[in-house]
């Protein structure tokens, strides 16, 4: 059976056999995972924007659709739509205790140093770092914002990152 044919089966079961408290329930765990995996496997900025707008709607009171918008403003170099769309994700009453939302944190103090804004740089580092850093190298973030406490992260630093990046892929 393909991957496409038990996607067919499974969302056939999903709106015929279950209870819709079980299935909304189910569909937003679902999204969830998947935005996660579209985030941490760089699908690309079409598949997370699509996947954040329907956590927002599903969601509106979880943050991780507007880290989702975040991430894809920030990529796309819309600074000022990835800070609004940070203070949405910070905002919202129902957070998690992980990897990715300190992830979240590290980016936003990267677009506040790029935008200028320091003291609130420094502030989403050190909120950062208050979470679990990821356990694969190429992932963490936790040396890098103990790096830009010290040092503002710019323009400069953005491309000798990428460039290193680019060159250990």
């Amino acid at each position: 059976m393909s991957m496409g044919q038990a996607e067919l089966l499974w969302r056939e079961y999903l709106h015929t056999q279950l209870p819709e408290s079980v299935r909304t329930e189910t569909l937003q765990e679902v999204l969830e995972h998947r935005i996660r995996w579209a985030i941490a496997d760089s699908e690309g900025i079409v598949v997370v924007q699509a996947l954040s707008e329907q956590m927002v709607q599903m969601r509106p009171d979880f943050w991780l659709g507007y880290y989702g918008r975040a991430h894809c403003a920030f990529w796309v170099a819309d600074l000022h739509g990835a800070l609004h769309a940070f203070e949405e994700a910070n905002a919202a009453p129902v957070q998690s205790d992980d990897a990715l939302r300190g992830r979240a944190w590290f980016e936003c103090g990267l677009l506040c140093d790029l935008l200028q804004m320091r003291e609130r740089a420094v502030a989403c580092y050190q909120t950062a770092l208050q979470y679990s850093d990821y356990e694969d190298a190429r992932a963490a973030y936790h040396a890098r914002a103990t790096r830009y406490l010290a040092t503002p992260y710019d323009y400069a630093e953005r491309y000798r990152f990428l460039t290193e990046v680019q060159q250990a892929n």
